[in-house]
Parts: structure tokens; C-alpha cells; sequence
């Protein structure tokens, strides 16, 4: 049991992750992002949404409406 945890710890190591690369969004997918989730309720979704949109320095304009 421990050394198939320590072998499963070794292995997440080595992998790459699947969240590590995200491919930059544009403006009118970063807006449906944050639209999408304001709609569905999703903590995550609105948390990686709002992420998104600073990185594209989306957040000014929004919150200015």
C-alpha cells in the first residue's frame, strides 16, 4: 500500500499536467467564460473565468459597467 502511494506521488511528477498548459483565450471567450458561469454558479468556473480575464486585462472594463 505505502509503496504504491510513494509510486503514484513518483509518477504525478513526472507526468505533465493536464491543467499546466492553457492556451491564451481571446476577449469574446474570456466574456463567455465569465457569462457562462455567472449563469451556471460554478465557484471554479467563476474563479478560473475571472483569472482569465485579468490576464487579458478584461477586469477594468468590466467592472466599470
Amino acid at each position: 500500500m505505502f509503496k504504491s502511494i510513494i509510486f503514484r506521488a513518483y509518477m504525478r511528477q513526472r507526468e505533465p499536467s493536464p491543467v499546466a498548459y492553457r492556451p491564451k483565450k481571446n476577449k469574446k471567450e474570456a466574456i463567455q467564460i465569465l457569462l457562462h458561469a455567472a449563469d451556471t454558479q460554478l465557484d471554479r468556473t467563476v474563479v478560473n473565468a475571472f483569472i482569465d480575464a485579468d490576464k487579458l486585462g478584461l477586469i477594468d472594463p468590466i467592472m466599470e459597467k
